[in-house]
């Protein structure tokens, strides 16, 4: 989209064809989170420091 005219037809078409790709990705990951969270009752998340893992060989 940054290669397009601003204000041109086509930089509007591709504006809104972006936008509906994220749409799809957010209601994708919704179903599928309510779709677990209906089947399993429990969702736990966990923060792992992947970063500071690597340079240990035990860790990665």
């Amino acid at each position: 989209m940054s290669r397009n005219e601003k204000g041109s037809r086509n930089r509007t078409k591709a504006r809104r064809k972006g936008a509906r790709i994220a749409d799809r990705r957010r209601d994708c990951t919704h179903k599928r989170s309510t779709c677990s969270i209906h089947e399993h009752q429990v969702v736990c998340a966990e923060g792992w420091n992947v970063k500071g893992m690597l340079p240990h060989p035990t860790l990665a």
